[in-house]
């Protein structure tokens, strides 16, 4: 049984692997396409971008440095909940754990950079958009000079990824 588990991990690990390559190579391949699709994306919720309206107003709030601070005390009270119910022998398998996804979000960030994909956020790069900072009142950020692969959303993904493996699909939906 140990083994076939085992195999089925491994063939979960290459099927996953191959769907990114794959991204990635209609990403190379089809870049107007990708591209079209992010922007529309982008237009789409820019659009909705109105002063006085509640949307504005979360939007303006999720871009700001405090809630990133939100979010990483969101992962640590998850991986805590987690961590507080083990016994002496699981907590220092969570602290492997800890440890091994600090790494590997430091190790994935790096190798990035090997990427050759890289492009600023759209509010520096398109034109007739609506910018938050020009919308309101609130303190936020709206561009970046290089916003892929963005930091944030990376490290988001890597927490929710490894949640996921190690505690189930209701850990991994609570931290997507």
């Amino acid at each position: 049984p140990e083994r076939s588990r085992t195999s089925s991990m491994y063939t979960r690990v290459i099927r996953i692997s191959l769907f990114g390559a794959a991204l990635l190579a209609s990403y190379v391949m089809f870049r107007p396409a990708w591209t079209w699709l992010d922007e529309s994306v982008f237009f789409f919720f820019n659009s909705r971008l109105a002063p006085g309206t509640l949307f504005l107003n979360v939007v303006a709030y999720t871009n700001k440095r405090l809630f990133d601070v939100i979010t990483l005390l969101a992962m640590g009270g998850l991986y805590c909940w987690h961590f507080l119910r083990k016994d002496n022998y699981g907590r220092r398998i969570m602290v492997c754990l800890g440890v091994t996804m600090l790494l590997a979000g430091v190790i994935i960030k790096q190798a990035g950079v090997l990427i050759p994909i890289s492009h600023p956020s759209p509010t520096l790069a398109l034109e007739n958009i609506n910018r938050l900072t020009q919308l309101t009142d609130i303190a936020t950020k709206d561009a970046a000079r290089d916003s892929f692969p963005g930091d944030h959303g990376l490290m988001l993904m890597i927490f929710a990824a490894f949640m996921g493996r190690y505690f189930g699909r209701r850990t991994f939906a609570i931290a997507a």
